[in-house]
């Protein structure tokens, strides 16, 4: 009997300790300098994305996906990007803007900013 109920704890151990689907999950604030693009790139799996727009200007939603627009100040863009998608957020204007980002995603992903 003591086996048995070692064997069921050492299993159950084993079982709880392994994790099928590990995930990235990045949340950060950062500052847009003037004709910068914030661009995120999911190769290899999908995402759940939310952008917060902190300034009083707009942000140009650039992307291959069905969602170019623009993010007006003071908003909440939330998406969930599929398999290969990229998506960049462009500030035209003379100032600074400020967003924050949260990422979720099953895989790695890029995020990079461009000048």
């Amino acid at each position: 009997m003591i086996n048995k109920t070692l064997f069921l704890c050492f299993f159950f151990l084993i079982i709880t300790s392994c994790k099928s689907v590990a995930s990235e999950r990045r949340n950060a604030t950062i500052i847009l300098k003037v004709n910068e693009t914030l661009e995120f790139d999911f190769c290899k799996s999908t995402a759940h994305i939310t952008i917060k727009n902190l300034s009083d200007s707009e942000i140009i939603i650039i992307s291959d996906l069905k969602t170019n627009g623009i993010l007006k100040p003071y908003s909440i863009f939330k998406y969930q990007v599929p398999k290969k998608g990229t998506m960049r957020f462009f500030n035209d204007h003379n100032k600074s803007v400020e967003i924050n980002y949260w990422i979720e995603s099953k895989r790695e992903f890029k995020i990079k900013i461009d000048k």
